[in-house]
């Protein structure tokens, strides 16, 4: 299932928005992404859509004091 969901948007990406929108992959990564991290947060495991890659949240740069 994880390898579905990139997939499965990427299809709905380019079925629903504006054609004008999804002629680029470039232009359509970002918003993969942010889509991603939205089925993440919400606990549905999903792979990155192009490379491997993290969500803000997922990211906690405090480092604890030695």
């Amino acid at each position: 299932m994880p390898r579905m969901w990139p997939s499965a948007s990427a299809v709905a990406e380019r079925l629903w928005s504006d054609p004008a929108q999804t002629k680029s992959a470039d232009e359509a990564w970002p918003r993969l992404h942010e889509f991603r991290c939205r089925m993440v947060n919400r606990g549905f495991a999903a792979q990155p859509p192009n490379a491997p890659d993290y969500c803000p949240f997922e990211w906690n740069p405090a480092y604890q004091e030695l």
